[in-house]
């Protein structure tokens, strides 16, 4: 979990990462990376940065404001641009809405290195709060390493309880899914693993349980409440949709598990999720649409059906196979959480989005526009502290004039490797597997929360990297989107972030490439001085 250094707002919204995403390029454009300097003719810029005297970084200053919050009432679409997330569950507690969303680990190696859940929390539905991370496969008592797939949450007298599917295996992870459950006195944190959910025969969920069922993939689970206080646990993928009540304990089924049938709910894939909304219970998954999986729904009077089909409401998302989602009421409001990979441009890098659902008279879902600008903010805009936004790029000029101790790192003195070279301006071959250049010797200050800012050249549509920072408390990185500039040698783009630093000149910042091309020119790290 991120320290919480600084109250200072951000809701900062992201200008490189926001709006259009990330997405490949031809692969021509790597050709030109080995030699762009010489290749591409250099416009004035460059050359001043070439020939300019290389010297100790070099502080420069910018004149310091008040903190403002944030105006406006639009959010953005998606909502996090900090690390990737996915299959977002939603839920109010109190006068917050949660969420619980599933962490696909920069760089993607696959389904393997989901892991590290985080929950995001807001008050007025445009700034989110990331309360860091909450459960991992390393907290476990069992289990494999990775593989923490779709999660849900619930509460009961006073306990949370939260509820994510994974395998006991990792070489037959496929066969070998299980219901973990972890509990805690709070919603955002101190989840304390409570071992697997157990089947109404004293099993585990996925194991036999005397019905003669052949489970397959228990996952993605959804736990509903209904108003008479009863709790119902809906799982499965691969197909297969099975759902039992959950005994008083939160830690074991009622009653063993009944599979929906599969004309209630057509084309069933995987990602159940129910809510109730009047007299009317719907039931909403993901289908096997070739291409890019839909959202479709079911209705039924009752939470044991029979279930009688909607129709599709959600189309394909953008850049990503996948589906998976919650409907949620918020503040007199019905909101669709779902993911796409607008910013990665990668079907396993995805990012949750929020928009707004509609109901027709007769109850049923009106298809959902899937917007760039998100949904507008219910309630006042608040502060966010740096250390828990989700935002990981600032705009907001009066957070960024805070920022006022500032120093420059030039490439020449990066430390690089796998694969990349100095072409004598910046650092390239940035898109081979596992290259990365590093910059040390910066200043932290006072410690704590840093701007970073990235001067860099592409054209590539968006290249990408895994950030590191020794002040890092999480381990897991930032992520940062470079979006192209139709160049491999103009480096006034630039792309901004927030890290975590230590006190003192001992720090550095990492970044780790392969995700496409850039060439990088130089970076800027910058602190706010400490008060005198």
């Amino acid at each position: 979990m991120k320290n919480k250094f600084l109250s200072l707002s951000a809701l900062i919204l992201t200008a490189v990462l926001a709006f259009g995403g990330c997405a490949s390029s031809a692969d021509p454009g790597k050709e030109s990376r080995t030699d762009a300097a010489e290749s591409i003719p250099q416009n004035e810029s460059q050359t001043t940065a070439q020939t300019e005297p290389e010297t100790d970084p070099e502080t420069e200053s910018e004149t310091e404001a008040n903190m403002k919050i944030p105006t406006g009432t639009k959010g953005q679409n998606p909502i996090i641009s900090t690390l990737f997330t996915a299959d977002p569950s939603a839920h109010v507690f109190g006068d917050r809405l949660y969420i619980y969303a599933s962490h696909d680990v920069f760089p993607s190696r696959g389904c393997d290195l989901m892991d590290k859940y985080h929950v995001f929390s807001t008050t007025n539905m445009v700034d989110f709060e990331d309360e860091g991370e909450i459960l991992s496969s390393a907290d476990l008592s069992w289990g494999a390493e990775g593989f923490m797939w779709a999660p849900d949450c619930a509460q009961k007298d006073g306990k949370y309880y939260f509820y994510f599917p994974h395998p006991d295996d990792t070489e037959n992870w496929n066969s070998t899914w299980r219901c973990g459950v972890a509990v805690s006195d709070s919603p955002a944190g101190n989840f304390r693993d409570a071992g697997r959910l157990k089947n109404s025969a004293g099993g585990f969920v996925g194991q036999a349980d005397g019905t003669g069922n052949d489970y397959g993939s228990m996952i993605d689970p959804c736990v509903f409440q209904d108003t008479d206080g009863s709790y119902y646990l809906f799982i499965g993928g691969g197909a297969k949709l099975y759902y039992a009540k959950l005994a008083d304990n939160m830690l074991s089924l009622a009653e063993p598990l009944k599979r929906v049938p599969d004309e209630q709910c057509p084309d069933y894939h995987e990602g159940s999720w129910v809510f109730k909304r009047g007299d009317t219970y719907y039931l909403m998954y993901a289908d096997n649409e070739p291409g890019g999986n839909c959202m479709r729904y079911s209705t039924a009077k009752s939470v044991n059906g029979p279930w009688t089909y909607g129709g599709v409401f959600l189309s394909p998302v953008r850049d990503c196979d996948t589906t998976h989602g919650s409907i949620c009421e918020f503040k007199d409001q019905w909101y669709l959480f779902y993911h796409n990979a607008a910013l990665s441009g990668n079907g396993t890098l995805r990012s949750v989005c929020i928009d707004k659902i509609e109901f027709a008279p007769d109850g049923s879902i009106l298809p959902v526009v899937q917007t760039e600008e998100g949904v507008d903010a219910v309630g006042e805009r608040v502060l966010v502290s740096p250390s828990k936004g989700c935002i990981a790029s600032i705009t907001d000029e009066a957070a960024l004039s805070l920022y006022t101790d500032v120093k420059t790192y030039r490439a020449s003195s990066f430390d690089y490797g796998g694969g990349c070279n100095f072409n004598g301006t910046a650092i390239e071959n940035l898109h081979l597997q596992g290259s990365w250049f590093e910059v040390n010797g910066v200043n932290g200050g006072n410690g704590g929360r840093a701007l970073v800012t990235v001067y860099y050249a592409t054209q590539d549509t968006c290249a990408t990297a895994l950030v590191n920072s020794t002040g890092d408390k999480s381990g897991d990185g930032y992520f940062l989107a470079m979006r192209g500039n139709g160049s491999w040698s103009d480096y006034t783009a630039k792309a901004t972030l927030l890290v975590d630093l230590n006190p003192g000149s001992d720090n550095s910042i990492k970044f780790t490439c392969g995700m496409f091309g850039v060439n990088v020119a130089k970076v800027t790290v910058a602190v706010i001085p400490a008060k005198s």
